[in-house]
Parts: structure tokens; sequence; C-alpha cells
């Protein structure tokens, strides 16, 4: 697919600390062994150079690439697997990760309430799973079993 790219080509790609795709510029292809799992380096437009990244074809959305070749978006990730009590890390508007405690949670939502420890009850909120950062966390088809019970602080 990197055959499909050239430098300065805008596409969207995905940015690793929160999974959303962005306009982007390739940087650089690299054709070499040792960049084979990530051989394309992007610029997210209108944010710094300190996060350039080096990205795999998979987190690559072109208009340069054929239809059928496009490949299916990261499943989507559920709260399924979170119960209320359990803890965890919750990305406030400020861009910070807080400790925080499961109040409630709404599978048909697909959103958790929160408590942010050491705060008051004003503070609480009903947030996405894109916000929340915990190993209880599934995807669909992977199976919720095995992390059923495991509490990040």
């Amino acid at each position: 697919m990197v055959e499909y790219l050239e430098v300065g080509v805008q596409l969207k790609a995905r940015f690793a600390a929160d999974g959303q795709l962005y306009t982007a510029e390739v940087l650089e292809i690299s054709k070499s062994k040792k960049w084979k799992a990530t051989p394309v380096k992007v610029h997210y437009l209108g944010y710094g150079k300190e996060d350039d990244a080096w990205l795999p074809i998979s987190d690559i959305r072109s208009r340069k690439f054929p239809r059928e070749a496009q490949l299916p978006a990261h499943p989507k990730i559920t709260v399924t697997t979170l119960e209320k009590g359990m803890h965890l890390q919750v990305l406030a508007d400020d861009g910070v990760w807080y400790a925080a405690k499961v109040l409630q949670v709404s599978k048909a939502k697909n959103t958790v309430k929160v408590n942010y420890l050491g705060y008051t009850a004003t503070s609480n909120e009903w947030v996405g799973p894109e916000k929340l950062r915990s190993k209880a966390l599934s995807t669909q088809g992977r199976s919720s079993d095995r992390s059923k019970k495991t509490q990040v602080v």
C-alpha cells in the first residue's frame, strides 16, 4: 500500500493517544525492512513537530489507496465490562488524566457516569469510552471474561 503514497500527500491518520483520525501530511516513506511495521511518517496539520509519528498502513486513510484496499476502522470500544465501583482514569477537558470511580454504566448509550476521586459530586459527569483509560475496557469481538475484575487506579 505504501506504493500508492508520496511525500506531501494529505490524508487522514490515526493519532495514537486518542485513536481519532486527523488530517496529516506524509513527511517520509521508508522502504527499509527496519521500518516495515510503521513505514509512513506523518505530520498532523495544525499540531507541533513533537506529534509527528511513524504509522502503520492500518492507521492511515487515503484517497490514493484503491477502494477495495481500504482497511476497516478500529473496533468500537464499549463500556460493557465496566461495573459500578471500578476505578479508572478519565481524560478531562484540560487534557489531563484523572483518577475516577464508576458510579453508573449506561450500556444503551455506551457511557459511564464517573466521580473524580477527591472531588465533590458536583464534578460527576457522563463520559464516553474514548475518554476512559482502563484495562477493563473491551472492544467488540474481544473476550471480556479475562478483564472483568481488573481495576486501574
